[in-house]
C-alpha cells in the first residue's frame, strides 16, 4: 500500500517475512565474506578445464556426495592418467527432477540427487562412470577409531547399477573398493589400486596418484587459510558460527537450505 507522504506498506503474503515497511525487509547485515560461495568458486577453478582434453576414454564424475570433497582429488588423477574428465553440472531443477524419478528405493535426499548427476553424465555421453566403494576417509584427529562413511554412500554404485542400465548404455561402471583410513592402508596405495583397475602402468599411476594428492592437499589448504584469515580479522569480542556437516549437505546450494544466506542476513 503506497500512501503519499509515508512509506510503502506491505501486507498479505503467505507468511510474515514481508509484511511492514518496505525499510524493514531483511538485508545482508553480514561481518564476513561469503565464505561458501568463495567455496563454490574454489572447487569450480579445480574441475574448470575442458573435458575434451586428453585422449583417453570419457569418464564421469558426479558432482555429489563425497565428492564435494574429492573431487580436485579425482579430476586430477584422471586427467594424469589421460583419461577426459567430465563432471556433472551443478545441482539445477533438471537433475533434481531426474533424481527424483530415477530412484528405486526410498533413500535420502542426497542419494536422490546423485542419480541425477549421473542421469546428467549419460546425458554428456561418457564412456564410463567412476562411482568408488569408499568405506572410509582419513582420520582428522588422533583420537578417532575410525572414519566410516554413511553405509548409503559406500554402496552408491550398487544403487546406481540396479536403478540404471548402464550396460545397455554403453557406459561402464569402474567401482573399486577405496579405504583412505585403514592403518597401513595410505590414499597413495588405494589410488595405485584403481590405476590397475583401469589398466594402467604402476609407474604412471604414482606420478598421478602424486599429482592428485597435490591438487586435494592444495584445495584443502586453501580452505584452511581463507578460514583462518577470517577468523583473525574477526573483533576481539567478535562471535562466529561454524556449521558442520556432511559436506554434500553444506556445500551444495540444493541441499543446504541457504542456511549460509539466512545467517548472513542475521549478521552472522
Amino acid at each position: 500500500v503506497v500512501i503519499p507522504g509515508s512509506e510503502p506498506l506491505c501486507y498479505g503474503s503467505r507468511c510474515e517475512r514481508f509484511d511492514g515497511k518496505a525499510t524493514d525487509r531483511p538485508g545482508e547485515r553480514a561481518v564476513i565474506p561469503d565464505l561458501f560461495a568463495e567455496r563454490e568458486r574454489m572447487l569450480a577453478e579445480a574441475v574448470a578445464r575442458p573435458a575434451g582434453e586428453g585422449s583417453g576414454r570419457r569418464i564421469g564424475l558426479p558432482r555429489a556426495l563425497l565428492n564435494h570433497e574429492l573431487l580436485p582429488l579425482w579430476e586430477s588423477f584422471f586427467r594424469a592418467l589421460g583419461l577426459r574428465v567430465v563432471v556433472s553440472n551443478p545441482t539445477d531443477p533438471a537433475i533434481i527432477a531426474a533424481g527424483l524419478s530415477g530412484v528405486t528405493a526410498e533413500t535420502c535426499y542426497p542419494m536422490k540427487l546423485a542419480h541425477g548427476h549421473v542421469q546428467n553424465l549419460l546425458d554428456q555421453g561418457i564412456d564410463a562412470l567412476f562411482i568408488p566403494t569408499l568405506i572410509n576417509l582419513e582420520r582428522e584427529a588422533d583420537g578417532w577409531a575410525e572414519s566410516f562413511n554413511c553405509p548409503y554412500v559406500q554402496v552408491l554404485s550398487s544403487i546406481i547399477a540396479s536403478a540404471i542400465d548402464l550396460k545397455g548404455k554403453g557406459v561402464e561402471l569402474i567401482s573399486p573398493v577405496i579405504a583412505f583410513g585403514w592403518r597401513g592402508d595410505l590414499p597413495e596405495k588405494s589410488l595405485l589400486r584403481v590405476g590397475k583397475v583401469l589398466g594402467k602402468g604402476r609407474a604412471a599411476t604414482k606420478r598421478a596418484a602424486r599429482i592428485a594428492l597435490r591438487a586435494r592437499e592444495d584445495f584443502r589448504r586453501r580452505q584452511l587459510a581463507r578460514g583462518r584469515e577470517v577468523l583473525s580479522s574477526l573483533p576481539a569480542d567478535g562471535k562466529a558460527v561454524v556449521i558442520v556437516s556432511r559436506p554434500y549437505n553444506s556445500y551444495d546450494p540444493a541441499l543446504n537450505v541457504g542456511l549460509p544466506r539466512t545467517l548472513r542476513k542475521l549478521g552472522i
